[in-house]
C-alpha cells in the first residue's frame, strides 16, 4: 500500500476536486465519502445521482457560497464549518479547507480542498459545555433571589404609606366591603312663602324682634299654644 493510499484511508473525512458552478460539481473524490458518510463517490462526481450541495444542509449553503466567493475574489483559502447529511438522515460537522485554482493566463479552473467529519469535536464541547450551562443557570437562580431579598428589605425599611378608606374597602372581601354608610340628619325645613306670611302677623318688639327669626316651627308651636289656651278657657 503506497503512502496517499494508507493515509487517505486513515482520514476522517475526503479530498475533492469539483468546478466552480452553482452546484460545486465534483470532478474527483476519494472514497471517504463513502465511509464517513455514507455516499458512494461515483453517485457525486457529475452529479450523475445527486449533487454535492443536495447533501449539505440547506441553510448553510448560502454561508458556503458567501465565503468561497468573498475568499475567490481575495485569491485566498477558505476555512469554514457546516454540515453535511449523512445518508442515514442525521445531520454531520465538517470543517473544510480549500482553495481555487487558476492558470497561467488568471482563470479560475476548479476548487480543491479537504472536508474532514468534526462531529466528534462538538460532542466533546457539548459534553464540557453542558456543566458549565447548569451552572450558569443555578447563578442566575441565586442572582434572581439575591434581588427579591434586596427588594423585600428596601420595603421593610419603608414607612407604611397612610391607609385610606375607599382603597381599604376595595381590599375586604364583597360581603364586609358593603358596610352600611351613617345616614346623615335631615336638616330643618326652610320656611315656606305660606309660614312667613303667618309669621309676619305676630308682633315682635325690642331686643328681641332683633334677634328673633321666624321659621315654621316657631309658628307651629305659637298655634299650639293659642289652641291650648282657647281650651283652658
Amino acid at each position: 500500500m503506497d503512502f496517499q493510499t494508507s493515509i487517505l484511508g486513515r482520514m476522517n473525512g475526503f479530498l475533492y476536486r469539483c468546478r466552480a458552478d452553482e452546484n460545486y460539481t465534483m470532478l474527483e473524490m476519494t472514497n471517504g465519502i463513502e465511509r464517513i458518510f455514507g455516499y458512494p463517490a461515483d453517485e457525486i462526481i457529475g452529479n450523475r445521482t445527486r449533487t454535492f450541495t443536495s447533501i449539505m444542509y440547506e441553510e448553510d449553503v448560502p454561508l458556503m457560497d458567501e465565503i468561497v466567493g468573498q475568499a475567490l475574489e481575495r485569491r485566498t483559502d477558505w476555512t469554514m464549518e457546516y454540515r453535511i447529511r449523512h445518508a442515514m438522515g442525521h445531520l454531520i460537522w465538517v470543517t473544510e479547507t480549500g482553495g481555487g485554482i487558476w492558470d497561467e493566463e488568471g482563470e479560475l479552473l476548479y476548487l480543491e480542498g479537504s472536508i474532514i467529519n468534526i462531529e466528534s469535536l462538538y460532542q466533546r464541547i457539548d459534553e464540557q459545555t453542558s456543566g458549565m450551562r447548569v451552572t450558569a443557570s443555578k447563578t442566575n437562580e441565586i442572582l434572581q433571589s439575591l434581588r427579591y431579598l434586596k427588594l423585600l428589605a428596601v420595603n421593610a425599611g419603608r414607612p407604611p404609606a397612610p391607609a385610606r378608606p375607599d382603597r381599604a374597602l376595595r381590599c375586604l372581601p364583597p360581603r364586609c366591603a358593603r358596610l352600611p354608610t351613617p345616614r346623615k340628619r335631615p336638616h330643618a325645613p326652610f320656611p315656606t312663602h305660606n309660614a312667613r306670611r303667618k309669621a309676619e302677623r305676630y308682633p315682635s318688639s325690642g331686643r328681641f324682634a332683633a334677634k328673633f327669626k321666624p321659621t315654621l316651627l316657631t309658628v307651629q308651636c305659637f298655634h299650639r299654644l293659642q289652641r291650648f289656651s282657647n281650651g283652658l278657657r
